[in-house]
């Protein structure tokens, strides 16, 4: 009977070293796909799509402006940006 017992200890124990094994294996597993992300999803780009039009629209005149004078910096003059502002559907 005695002998049984301590079978019975020896694979009990050997049984949860194995699943203490295997539960380490898949946090680590786990850790390592959440750490090994590669690229970025669909949402991350959506919020930064979102997050530049939105400054575009709040700071459209001060980026208008700015684009003006680097415009006529470069080219030295106003027909470039006259036709920019031009608007092509009055004939």
């Amino acid at each position: 009977m005695m002998k049984t017992n301590k079978k019975r200890v020896f694979c009990t124990q050997i049984a949860i070293r194995f699943i203490h094994q295997l539960q380490l294996r898949s946090e680590l597993s786990m850790q390592r796909s959440l750490l090994s992300r590669k690229g970025i999803g669909t949402l991350e780009v959506v919020i930064i799509i979102a997050v530049l039009i939105s400054v575009a629209l709040i700071f459209r005149q001060a980026l208008m402006s700015y684009a003006t004078r680097l415009i006529e910096s470069v080219f030295g003059d106003q027909s470039t940006i006259s036709d920019l502002f031009v608007d092509h559907d009055v004939q």
